[in-house]
This record gives structure tokens, sequence and C-alpha cells, in this order.
């Protein structure tokens, strides 16, 4: 059945058995107690028919010896609620925060789910709630004929979402992330312009929940960028310029992939690192050869 917290009013599912049965809320992680045994908890709140991804709607405490999960909540709101759009950006945000945090991997089992399908919290897990707080497309022709108005915020295309972080252990992380685009060609489609913001609250929002300065999708691409500007600043002049940012994108992506134990593009790394402290060698004497 479906109850509300009474510390905080979020709509919770209660498992159906004896009065006095409880549950946690995903918001505030109340214990809630099923109307009979108190009066503390308010029946009556009226059932919503969600889609959940991988937990079931009566979900319970996982099984004795399974893995750390992380619980990736797509949490209504008006703004959300009034443009339908919002709604499927924000299950793509999730996918793709889910997707990188794979990569990054902390050992969690992702799952997506909705604000009332959240099940009791171990002290290993995780949830990450996530609320649109601004959906704005913003204008085609404002971006294209009046760039300088997008840049300053009027025709732009937004997104901006609240976020709220709760371990089991009880800690609690609150803050906002937002992006947009004021810029495109002939103004930028829409939908592809929201698509980038959605890619970037996405790596800002996996930093955070990884506690991370940099993610190891973002070491493998400055393995890949080192290497191939070894191969690029072997030619005349530009060795002399570019060689240096590729020593160092090779040395972070080096050190950052040996201090997680990533095979994967190390050698790049360290093929990209070599190179670059050559490529000036290289470029000195093809300029003069061809002077």
């Amino acid at each position: 059945m479906r109850v509300a917290c009474p510390a905080c009013g979020q709509a919770v599912t209660v498992a159906d058995g004896a009065a006095g049965t409880t549950a946690q809320c995903p918001k505030c992680l109340a214990e809630i107690k099923r109307p009979g045994a108190t009066g503390s908890s308010r029946p009556g709140v009226a059932s919503a028919a969600h889609a959940v991804d991988d937990v079931p709607a009566r979900a319970g405490r996982p099984a004795r010896g399974a893995r750390k999960a992380c619980y990736l909540v797509r949490c209504d709101s008006p703004e959300a609620s009034a443009q339908p759009e919002a709604k499927s950006k924000l299950r793509a945000l999730l996918t793709k925060v889910a997707e990188a945090l794979k990569i990054e991997r902390l050992g969690y089992e992702i799952h997506q789910v909705d604000e009332d399908k959240v099940p009791e919290l171990r002290p290993d897990d995780m949830i990450v709630l996530v609320e649109i707080t601004r959906y704005k497309l913003g204008s085609q022709f404002i971006r294209y004929m009046l760039t300088f108005l997008a840049l300053l915020g009027i025709g732009d295309c937004r997104m901006d979402v609240n976020v709220v972080i709760r371990r089991g252990d009880g800690s609690k992380e609150t803050f906002p992330l937002s992006a947009r685009q004021a810029m495109g060609v002939l103004g930028g489609n829409a939908g592809g312009m929201m698509d980038l913001n959605v890619k970037a609250i996405a790596n800002a929002l996996v930093l955070k929940v990884a506690r991370r300065r940099v993610l190891n999708a973002t070491a493998y691409q400055y393995a890949l960028a080192s290497l191939i500007l070894g191969i690029i600043n072997v030619t005349p002049i530009l060795g002399f310029i570019l060689f240096l940012p590729g020593i160092i994108l090779g040395i972070v992506a080096l050190v950052v992939l040996s201090k997680r134990g990533l095979q994967k593009r190390k050698g790049m790394a360290k093929a990209g690192i070599v190179l670059n402290i050559l490529a000036p060698v290289a470029s000195f004497f093809l300029t003069g050869y061809l002077i």
C-alpha cells in the first residue's frame, strides 16, 4: 500500500502485511510504519503507475552477500510534467550516468528506478535522486541571428537539475547542476543541443558520485590524444608547439590508469609520452631538411 512519510510527505510504498510493517523513506530516510499500529503515517495517498527498471514494485532488502547497489532515481517535478520531452531526457541522463559508472568500476550494481520504488539501503549502498528544475529549449532564431543575446541567457538551450546523493551510512549531499548551449550551426537544433546538455550534466554528476577529479573515460581520452599529438608532432614546426601538451596528457593518463590498476590504453599513454618527447628533435631535423 501507499502511505506518506510523516517527516517529509514523500509518497512511499509499504509492503502489505500486519500493522506496524516498516519501510524507509527514500528522501529523508525516516522510518515509516504501516497504518494500524500508530497514527503517524497518513493512509490514502493515491497510487501511481511507474515504469521501473530492474527493481520490482515491492523490492525489499537485497539478499545477504549481494553486491553493493547504486539506485539512480527519477524524481518527478512540475517542470518535467509540463514538458513530456523532459522526462525522456531525464531517463537519457540517468542512462548515461549508469554507463559512465560502469566504466569507473566502482563495484556498484546499477539500477534505474522511480522515486517510490527504492528498497531499503545497506551501509554500502547509494541512492542518487535527480530532479529537473528547469528545461528550456530556447529559440533557434535568437541563437543564430542574435547570438549575443543567447550568450546572455536569452534564447539559449538550458537544463538545470537538483541532485541528492544519500549513502547507506547516513551521509547526504545536495547540489544543483546545469548546462546550457548558446551557439550552434545555424543556431543549433534544440533537441541536439539538449543532448549536449544531458551529456555535460551526466559527466559532472559522475564526478560527484565517484568522488574523483578525473574519470576513467577521461583518462582513456587523454591517452588517445597524447598518442595522436605524438604522431602529429613529428611534422615540421608543430613538434615545437604541441609536444608539451602531448606529454602532459600522456602523463596524466598514465598516472590515473596506473593508480587504479587499469591496463586499458596504458601502452597508448606510454607511446604518446615517448613520441612527444622525441617530437621536437624529429621536427627540428625535418624542418632543417626542408629548409
